[in-house]
Formats: structure tokens, C-alpha cells, sequence
């Protein structure tokens, strides 16, 4: 239905289609173990995500703060609850939404807008105004309000669509789109190189990897081996099971490699190491890991096979559901110092006021008392760290706990208390982006106090590691076919936002690698230089080609074809109008300097147009100096905006009116600076005037 279609409807049809809409969500609600009537959803087993670890996704329908920063432990309004309900049940239905918090914020923000407008929140009672209004709660309270605001756009198009307000809503998202923040950088600032991990940082991992021998970080920089050897996602890597390693036959002999799943459609495939330092690395790495979690895996294994039941070892098996002393329940637990008696409630232990002279369950001295403990609630206190999701730790692998490499001992990821190797834990991205520099005071480069220059511990984010490789992948020049079957994409396509090669790499590798070197597309007077030159040299045309490209310089506008060991820059800040100025189409870089020069050419073309109207002198000669710029300029806009010029392709431009370099200028400044108006006929002087206009010295 159109919004010409849609015209105010009474309130009680609006209410009517309400109740309409709700019943038919209640019928299809999709969440197994969830009722409708509570205010919390637990929808963890709805759509998993991997690598997600043991993190739980819960659906609280509170409203928001005061200051909208979080949520209230206060239920939505009656009014409006069942129909927030409704329409996030239909859309993680139809859409199986892999962030759904997103959503909820959404109806939160929209509950909170019809309140502040003094209007009963009820849906059917939405106006354009109240819309209005919550576009400014988004502006004063989120940095980036464009994610909020254009998710209750898509609320809004349900609304329409099913007609619950009495309102037609000709409402569309104000806020321009704002980059979402991502987890690969470790700066605020938005230039790409930021995606690629300091190589010193790196350098650090590996000598932290060979000399530290706390767990947490040998478990760490083994995660990190494992990136390293093909771009991978996080969740990819810790979702490998523990059989993960194959080998494969090549011309030097056996190649080892990992049986890889890609997490975004890719097809299942091999990963194979690059070199033998890359192979020992990934296997010594996976070594470590099998040998640290294999008491954990196999209590997982228990948990798997009986639900409800503590894992015991073999040698405390008798002790099921018998009171337990405080050393049974460290060793039942995995612990290797036992349990502090001021920790007991911790671990769930409570006191059952009984004793034991046991000697072989007293360990102090012999006929001594030792106090015993309820074995239910160490039962029940370690149960409870088991997610919902137990056993399976990926839902499209079917990979269970008691198979996963990267199952492990709880704690093992911190240095400040005892590892529990009975307790089996995973861990997601969030873990590892912490342990190399997060949202934690305790990196492992600060603990191992590897600081860069500013005296600041480095930082590394989990998916900088991808963006390394696949950047590295592209200086060699593979297809990008290759590069993304490595990288397990669906498409080629989508390499570009991981590659961060300097575009002048591309020119060089052309020139300098032969055969072995990119294909290179080039546009423009450059093409017919180099077709002369081959046919007036008996050359071939990509001989001719190299020689015409010869030493390529970036410049912050683009490339400068000019050899500076010959002569220095004859045309200096003035790029657009050198025939030696060439750009590469699609560059960011390039096209967001040429918008800017262009934007500064049309504000001066325009205050020279003022001049000329007001008769200033000069103002003529100005202007013409600034439209031919202003031109030039737009030609670059413009092909950077040309859908029929391939991305890549090296752009020449034609040559510029007035290609007179400043050296010569100079030159000829000097020569009309040593004649004497006596010996100037009124003719030349005329000339002269306009000599310079050519000269470009305006």
C-alpha cells in the first residue's frame, strides 16, 4: 500500500488491525522454551551465532533510562508491550535477525518518544511528529544515531503496512548514514591503514609466544598463530574442532593444513600453511591447546552423556551425593591449590555442620576434625556456568563442547586465580580482543610490557589479522579469485574491503615484475603516448608503457609520473595542471582530495564572478586563472564518478592550456623585467600583458 493509498482510519479499525496482528504473532511465536507472558526472553537457542562462546542473548522489554544509555528493570508500557512483543517475535521470525538488539532499541526509543509527547503510548496513536521527536532523543544520546533511527524506520514500515495507527506516516529517516563502528580498528579515526596491525606489535606476539610461560598468554598468541594462517574470522577460529589438522600432497612432499568452515557462506575448505615456520607455528600451537584442554573436554563429554550430574575423576567417583571436605571439592573441580575456606560460598559450598576423621579424607594431621560440605551445591554452582546452548558450541558444524579445540579450562585467561581444569569454558571475540588490548587494563603487552613509541602498551584487534593477510596476499599479486577462496568468500568482490595496498604498488609492480606483475588498465593520453612510442621505437606497447609510467611518486591528489632525481617539480602544488599528474580510478584517497579542490575552485570562480561584476581590477584574469582550474578539477570529479571506467584503471588527463612550467616562467619574468617601457611599443606592452596570461602567472 502506497502512502497516497493510505488515509487516516478511525481508532477503533486501528485497534481492531492491533489486536489482529498480535494474535497472529502469538500463533507463529518461534522461541522454544519462552513464554509470551514474561518480560525477559531468553532466545539464545533461536538463532546462535558462532564463536559466540557462552554468552547468552536475553530480550528484556524495559523501557529506558533517563538518559536513554541503558535499560530499566521497569516493563514497557501495558499499552505498548504486547505490541513490541508482536513485532519482534514476527521479524526474528521472518528475518532471523543476527543482531536483534538493535530492534529492541528501536521499540524502546519509540515507546519513550510517545511518552515524552504526553500521548498514551499506544502504537495506533503514532504521528509524524512524535517520529520527529525521537530523532532528537537519538541525536542527544547515541554517537551514532543513524543505527537507531533507521531501525525504527523499518518499525515504521510495519506499521503502515498492517495500518495500526490512525495516522498515515510519510516519515523517512533524516540522518545521513554514519560508517557503523566495527571491531578491526583500534583508533577512532576512519583512515583504512588503521584495519592493519602495527608488524612491531606482531614481532611482540612472537616473542611472547616463545619466552612467556603463563597460560593466558600462551593461549592467547596460540590463537594468534592460528590466524595467522589464513585470513580467518574470529568465530571461524574458535570453532575449530580438535581434529581440525589434514594434510595434502605437493610437489616438495606432504603439506600440512586445516579443514576450514567459513562462517559467511563460503564452501568448506582446506587452509594449507604458506612456509614450514607457518606449519610448525599452527601445529605446536595446536598441540598446546588439545594438551591444556583435555581434562576440560573430558568432563564436557560427562555433561554431554549426563545431563544434571557433576563430573567427578575416577579416583572421587564414590563421593556422589556424599558430603565432601574442602580438598575433595578443589580436586573435583580441577584446582591445584585447594579451595580457601573464606571462598566456599563461591563455589557453592555450604557447610553442613558435620566432620570427618577420615584418615584418608584428613589432611592435616591424623584424628583432626575436617569439616564437610554440601556436594549439591558444588553440583549446582558448577552447572549453572554451562550455557543453554550446552552441548553444541556451533550449530552449523554440529560441533559439540567435548570437540572443540578451543574448550579449555575455566580461567585460563587469568592470571590472578586458580585454573579449574574440570570446569570446561569457551570463549568468544570479545575475550581475545581484550587480551590484546581491549576494554581491559591487563593486555598481554602490558603485562609483558611491550610498549610502542608513545609509552602506550600496543593494541591488535581480532579481524586486523585478516585484513594483514589479505593486504599481504594482494602485494604478491594473486588473482583475486585466489585470494578470495583463501579467505573463504562467496565473491571476489568483496577482497576490496581488505585490501589496503598503496595504489602507486599496483604501477610499480607493473613496471618492475614483467610477466609476473598485475594486468594494468589505463585511460587517457597516456594510451596514445605509448602506442606512438612503440610504433616510432620497433617496442612493444607495454615496453612502451613501462617507460611512459617510469618512477611513480604519491602525492596527496594522486601519482606523479616525474623522475625528481633528474630535475625537482617543475609544476609544485599545482598536480591538476601537469601533464605528468596521473590518478588511479576508485581511489578514496584521491577522489575525496579532488572534491575538496573542487570545492575550493568553486567558491573563488564565484567570488572572482563577483569581482568581474563589480568591475575590480584584475578580477577578469583571475577568474580565467580559476575557471581552468575549477575545470580540470571536475574532469577528475568526474571520471572518479564514470560507471563506465573500471575501478583500478590509471587515469592520464589531456594536457592543460597552459602546460608552461614555473622554472620557464621564471625565466621569462626575468627577460620582460629587463626592458624599459621607453623601448616598449604600446602593442607590445598589449602583448606582454597577455604573455603572461599564458605564462600562467595568475
Amino acid at each position: 500500500m502506497t502512502s497516497a493509498e493510505y488515509r487516516s482510519i478511525p481508532q477503533h479499525v486501528a485497534k481492531k488491525n492491533l489486536a489482529e496482528y498480535i494474535a497472529t504473532a502469538k500463533l507463529n511465536f518461534p522461541f522454544e522454551g519462552v513464554s509470551w507472558s514474561e518480560n525477559s526472553w531468553d532466545i539464545t537457542l533461536f538463532s546462535p551465532r558462532r564463536g559466540q562462546g557462552k554468552k547468552r542473548c536475553v530480550i528484556h522489554f524495559y523501557t529506558r533510562t533517563v538518559d536513554d544509555r541503558h535499560a530499566t528493570a521497569i516493563p514497557l508500557h501495558t499499552e505498548f508491550l504486547d505490541f513490541a512483543k508482536a513485532l519482534f517475535s514476527e521479524t526474528m521470525r521472518i528475518k532471523m535477525l543476527a543482531s536483534p538488539y538493535r530492534l529492541l532499541y528501536g521499540l524502546q526509543f519509540l515507546e519513550k518518544a510517545l511518552i515524552d509527547q504526553s500521548i498514551e503510548p499506544c502504537i495506533t496513536n503514532l504521528t509524524n511528529n512524535v517520529l520527529d521527536r525521537l530523532v532528537t532523543l537519538a541525536e542527544e544520546h547515541f554517537n551514532k544515531p543513524w543505527d537507531v533511527v533507521s531501525t525504527v524506520k523499518r518499525i515504521v514500515d510495519v506499521i503502515e503496512d498492517k495500518r495500526l495507527s490512525i495516522e498515515p506516516l510519510s516519515w523517512v529517516n533524516p540522518i545521513s548514514f554514519g560508517d557503523p563502528p566495527r571491531n578491526d580498528r583500534t583508533s577512532q579515526t576512519h583512515d583504512k591503514t588503521i584495519k592493519l596491525p602495527s608488524i612491531q606489535a606482531i614481532c611482540e606476539l612472537g616473542s611472547i609466544h616463545h619466552n612467556s610461560t603463563a597460560i593466558n598468554d600462551k593461549v592467547t598468541t596460540s590463537y594468534v598463530a592460528l590466524s595467522m594462517l589464513a585470513p580467518s574470522r574470529s568465530c571461524e577460529v574458535l570453532s575449530l574442532p580438535l581434529n581440525c589438522v589434514t594434510f595434502g600432497e605437493s610437489r616438495d612432499g606432504p603439506v600440512m593444513g586445516i579443514a576450514w568452515h567459513p562462517a559467511k557462506g563460503g564452501q568448506p575448505l582446506t587452509k594449507y600453511a604458506t612456509s614450514d615456520e607457518s606449519e610448525k607455528l599452527t601445529l605446536d600451537a595446536i598441540a598446546y591447546l588439545t594438551k591444556l584442554g583435555e581434562q576440560a573436554r573430558t568432563a564436557a563429554k560427562w555433561y554431554r552423556d549426563n545431563p544434571g550430574q557433576l563430573y567427578l575423576p575416577k579416583p572421587l567417583e564414590h563421593l556422589r551425593n556424599q558430603p565432601i571436605t574442602m580438598r575433595e571439592a578443589s580436586r573435583i573441580v580441577g584446582r591445584e591449590l585447594d579451595i580457601p575456606a573464606c571462598n566456599a560460598r563461591r563455589y557453592g559450598l555450604t557447610p553442613t555442620n558435620t566432620f570427618t576423621r577420615d584418615p584418608s579424607r584428613v589432611w592435616r594431621q591424623i584424628g583432626s576434625l575436617t569439616p564437610l560440605y554440601s556436594f549439591q551445591g558444588l553440583e549446582k554452582w558448577v552447572l549453572s556456568l554451562l550455557p543453554t546452548s550446552f552441548p553444541l558450541l556451533d550449530k552449523k558444524t554440529n560441533l559439540h563442547w567435548d570437540e572443540a579445540l578451543f574448550v579449555l579450562p575455566r580461567n585460563c585467561l587469568r592470571n590472578d586465580v586458580e585454573l579449574l581444569h574440570n570446569v570446561p569454558d569457551t570463549y568468544d571475540t570479545t575475550a581475545f580482543n581484550n587480551q590484546m588490548g581491549g576494554f581491559t587494563s591487563n593486555s598481554i603487552f602490558k603485562r609483558n610490557e611491550k610498549y610502542d613509541r608513545t609509552g602506550n602498551p600496543y593494541k591488535i584487534t581480532t579481524h586486523q589479522f585478516r585484513h594483514l593477510l589479505d593486504t599481504l596476499a594482494e602485494s604478491k599479486f594473486l588473482s583475486q579469485e585466489l585470494i578470495a577462496f583463501w579467505s573463504g568468500r562467496k565473491s571476489p568482490a568483496q577482497n576490496e574491503w581488505y585490501n589496503h595496498l598503496p595504489q602507486e604498488a599496483y604501477i610499480e609492480a607493473y613496471v618492475k615484475l614483467g610477466e609476473e606483475g598485475p594486468e594494468l588498465d589505463v585511460y587517457g593520453p597516456l594510451v596514445d603516448k605509448a602506442v606512438a612510442m612503440a610504433r616510432n621505437n620497433a617496442i612493444s606497447y607495454e615496453d612502451a608503457m613501462k617507460i611512459e609510467l617510469g618512477s611513480i611518486q604519491a602525492t596527496e591528489h594522486g601519482l606523479c609520473r616525474h623522475h625528481f632525481s633528474l630535475t625537482p617539480c617543475p609544476k609544485d602544488k599545482n598536480c591538476s595542471q601537469c601533464g605528468e599528474f596521473a590518478f588511479v580510478k576508485g581511489d578514496k584517497k584521491s577522489r575525496k582530495s579532488a572534491e575538496v579542490q573542487l570545492a575550493i575552485f568553486k567558491n573563488a570562480v564565484s567570488q572572482c564572478q563577483k569581482g568581474v561584476d563589480d568591475n575590480l581590477p584584475g578580477a577578469t584574469r583571475w577568474l580565467s586563472f580559476n575557471q581552468e582550474k575549477l575545470n580540470r578539477w571536475q574532469l577528475i570529479v568526474d571520471i572518479h564518478n564514470d560507471d563506465s571506467i573500471s575501478d583500478k584503471t590509471l587515469i592520464s588527463l589531456p594536457p592543460p592550456q597552459h602546460s608552461q612550467s614555473k622554472t620557464s616562467l621564471a625565466m621569462q619574468a626575468e627577460k620582460l623585467n629587463t626592458r624599459t617601457p621607453a623601448t616598449l611599443h604600446e602593442d607590445e606592452a598589449k602583448s606582454d600583458g597577455k604573455l603572461l596570461d599564458d605564462l600562467d602567472f595568475f
